[in-house]
């Protein structure tokens, strides 16, 4: 059996693309990580604040 490795050479995605992916998904698994999904956002940005 002969395994082959295809590349598409006519692809837009850059080399630049494919790392900023990357660390993107690491960023992304370490907030998960330490972030706790139980906590509520208690920052209140409904109220408008009045200007002297």
């Amino acid at each position: 059996m002969t395994l082959e490795r295809i590349f598409n050479n006519k692809t837009t995605i850059t080399l630049e693309d494919i790392f900023q992916s990357i660390l993107n998904e690491k960023i992304d698994a370490r907030i998960k990580e330490f972030y706790d999904y139980n906590k509520v956002n208690s920052a209140d940005s409904s109220k408008e604040e009045e200007v002297a």
